[in-house]
């Protein structure tokens, strides 16, 4: 997977809220974006939250249940709680075959 020019980049992040917003640049593949720990487990929604679409932003945040769709062209802005997460290694999957 190629993530700003980096072939399977890795982020070290401090405790605390972090933003970040994924494109699909992709000419027809959807994504199902999740993010699991060490286990395989998804992040808890209290962690993870959908703040914004290519609308722009939602009136609230919302938790994610069951992972983020994305369509080619289409963009989320995410908000990941690393505060109770110190010390483990979180991996951003497509959940899609």
């Amino acid at each position: 997977n190629l993530v700003n020019g980096v072939i399977w980049p890795h982020l070290d992040v401090e405790a605390g809220w972090y933003r970040f917003r994924a494109l699909n640049a992709s000419n027809n593949r959807p994504y199902l974006l999740k993010i699991l720990d060490e286990d395989g487990k998804e992040l808890s929604s209290e962690a993870f939250r959908l703040i914004g679409t290519d609308s722009g932003l939602l009136p609230k945040p919302d938790p994610v249940t069951d992972g983020v769709p994305l369509t080619p062209g289409e963009r989320a802005d995410l908000l990941v709680n690393f505060a109770a997460l110190r010390g483990r290694r979180l991996r951003l999957v497509n959940a899609l075959p």
